[in-house]
């Protein structure tokens, strides 16, 4: 909730990041992105990632936790499953996504080189896959469906 408030009051002050809803990291940095929308969005993302990260840690705890007793793991409901799922999901995929919006502010704030130097990988790697993949011609799940019948 804190970080929705640090989103949303970033708004009300009429400082809105100004880098785009991707934030890719040359792009964002205080040279191409002055002033403090940027620095209330990071703030805020990056609350709104750990408030999650400690919801999914609490559905997994909660879940092993609290299931009768000698009830296995294999005889828990489907939806249990489908949130213990989820919950791992987040538990894996979000320290990545707090350490980079941490590092991005560190970057912003105090000038430490993260992405700045020539070793980083290009900002648009994640556009870039999709583009080799056509290149590759290799072929997605329901790709040529979609083709055929678009809506």
């Amino acid at each position: 909730m804190f970080g929705g408030i640090i989103l949303t009051f970033s708004l009300v002050l009429e400082m809105a990041p100004d880098s785009g809803w991707f934030m890719y990291t040359p792009l964002s940095s205080s040279e191409y992105s002055p002033g403090l929308g940027s620095d209330f969005w990071l703030l805020g993302i990056t609350f709104v990632e750990i408030s999650a990260l400690s919801a999914g840690v609490e559905l997994v705890v909660s879940i092993l936790r609290t299931r009768t007793q000698g009830m296995a793991l294999h005889k828990m409901p489907l939806f249990a499953w489908y949130i213990l799922a989820m919950a791992m999901m987040i538990v894996v995929g979000f320290p990545p996504l707090i350490l980079g919006s941490v590092l991005l502010e560190l970057e912003r704030a105090v000038g430490m080189p993260f992405s700045t130097s020539p070793a980083v990988v290009t900002p648009f790697f994640g556009s870039t896959c999709f583009g080799c993949l056509a290149i590759l011609r290799c072929t997605l799940f329901s790709y040529r469906g979609r083709v055929l019948f678009p809506h």
